[in-house]
């Protein structure tokens, strides 16, 4: 039978006789076999590594066997597999749906997105500055941030990556940058990150200048510079730690004249991770956070 239906057999018998005839009606049922088509749906399609993501087979007609291909070299023939991903990226996701009418293939681009968590980092144009000067604040956040919300420490906020602000009162400010994408939120104060003093001349703001500025590049690999400045000469020390507070190195520690220096750091032996370096000058010191990816 090459076509399915349902179908009546007769049977004639003959001798010198006669003849007789038996019919059967529908006696003999052939199924048709229809071709899978492969079809399916996954929860959730988009989070932060690690993402565990449900697949859900909803192919149709006679399937009997699933292969399924999730991207990021990892395979399955369950036919509502269960699947983690676990480096942030974008993945293609195919199904290969058998039976006995044949098989279907569904590849659905971009089926799972896998983001990576936002780190907060930022860096300021000038720590010590006059009144009614702009200060510009550039985001240096790790993971792709999509919103971002300044606070400047003077009442004032704002929600753009790279604000400009002017500071009208005289006063230290504490600065707080929150970013956040769709799967994480990060925090990030520098304390003291900008001084205003009303002076009016600019060899006086250089006089007065003390404070640690924020690295560049930040985050970074594999070496970065660290700014300082000194109001007057004194014994500068200039350190790094790791979030436990464990000193890792120990850039300067001498005595120092009084303005603008630079030291490039390259911790070719450390890992990943945020640190802090520590600028101490007497009785005076100076935190910036400090972020390393390799």
């Amino acid at each position: 039978f090459n076509t399915g239906g349902v179908f009546t057999v007769s049977l004639t018998a003959t001798n010198a006789c006669g003849d007789n005839t038996v019919t059967l009606v529908d006696h003999i049922t052939v199924e048709t076999t229809v071709a899978p088509v492969a079809a399916f749906s996954l929860n959730p399609a988009s989070g932060c590594a690690p993402l565990e993501v449900t697949f859900t087979d909803e192919s149709v007609n006679d399937v009997t066997a699933w292969s399924w291909t999730f991207g990021d070299g990892g395979q399955g023939n369950a036919q509502h597999p269960v699947h983690t991903f676990t480096t942030p990226g974008s993945y293609d996701v195919r199904l290969i749906a058998s039976g006995i009418g044949g098989v279907d293939t569904l590849t659905v681009t971009g089926a799972v997105v896998v983001e990576m968590p936002v780190t907060a980092a930022f860096t300021v144009s000038d720590t010590l500055v006059t009144s009614a000067i702009d200060v510009t604040f550039t985001d240096a956040s790790t993971g792709s941030p999509t919103s971002w919300l300044w606070d400047f420490g003077d009442a004032s906020t704002d929600t753009v990556a790279d604000p400009v602000h002017n500071y009208l009162s005289d006063g230290t400010y504490d600065v707080t940058l929150i970013v956040s994408n769709a799967c994480s939120v990060d925090t990030l104060t520098m304390v003291a990150a900008v001084r205003v003093n009303g002076v009016t001349g600019v060899g006086d703001l250089a006089n007065l200048r003390f404070g640690l500025s924020q690295n560049y590049p930040n985050p970074f690999n594999p070496s970065t510079t660290l700014v300082y400045s000194l109001e007057k000469p004194g014994h500068a020390r200039l350190e790094v730690f790791d979030i436990s507070g464990r000193r890792v190195a120990t850039l300067v520690d001498q005595d120092t004249a009084a303005g603008r220096h630079e030291i490039m750091w390259r911790p070719a032996e450390l890992s990943s991770g945020i640190y802090f370096s520590r600028l101490t000058v007497g009785t005076e010191t100076d935190t910036k956070r400090v972020t390393l990816l390799k």
